[in-house]
């Protein structure tokens, strides 16, 4: 299950590289945080690295960035672009100093608090796109199919992780509760490389025009 997972992952990331000039502009960081999520998967298991955790830290802080630069990028709100560019930097600063600082730990209360911003960024990018309404059905949307993912894909993470220290605080750990987070995460990596395989046949048919 988990290399299945680790499939989806390398193959949505690898869509994305191969076209990264032609996706929409939005989906750029997407592919980024796609791409550093690869890498971290690789570099976490490695038996070199003597603290993981720093890397956890460095990880939830940039990838949390990527995230609301995607949604900066996918809202028109003058304001909401602002605020969210000042999120970027303030989780992206608050990973890398955290990883120096107490690096040791595995950073828990960090990934909880990026969660809600997540699900709150995506509900205002859903809202932009609802209130824009085009004649391009929202099946066909990458930006919708991409928000949609994360919105639900953050919400399945904070359940796993709640029930997962739940367990682990009562000497509980089932293998049930990862083959379920690695079955949302391949559903989630599919989900992006299908939108970015969307933003592919819309620009070609925007040029074919």
């Amino acid at each position: 299950m988990l290399l299945t997972y680790q499939i989806a992952l390398f193959l949505s990331s690898l869509v994305g590289v191969i076209y990264f000039g032609k996706l929409h502009s939005a989906l750029k960081p997407m592919v980024i945080m796609l791409v550093y999520t690869a890498v971290h998967e690789v570099v976490v298991h490695q038996e070199w690295l003597p603290n993981n955790n720093q890397a956890y830290w460095l990880y939830t802080g940039i990838s949390s960035g990527l995230y609301l630069e995607f949604m900066r990028r996918s809202i028109l709100n003058a304001v909401v672009k602002c605020i969210l560019i000042i999120l970027t930097f303030g989780f992206v600063a608050a990973g890398i100093i955290f990883s120096i600082t107490i690096g040791d730990v595995f950073p828990s209360s960090f990934i909880n608090l990026t969660i809600p911003f997540m699900v709150l960024g995506s509900l205002m990018v859903l809202y932009s796109i609802l209130k824009n309404v085009s004649d391009q059905p929202l099946s066909s949307n990458p930006i919708f199919i991409t928000t949609a993912a994360i919105l639900i894909y953050q919400c399945v993470f904070f359940t796993y992780l709640g029930s997962l220290n739940f367990l682990m605080d009562n000497g509980q750990l089932t293998d049930l509760l990862m083959i379920i987070f690695n079955i949302a995460s391949i559903i989630y990596y599919s989900a992006l490389g299908y939108a970015f395989l969307l933003s592919i046949r819309n620009m070609r048919k925007i040029e074919a025009t």
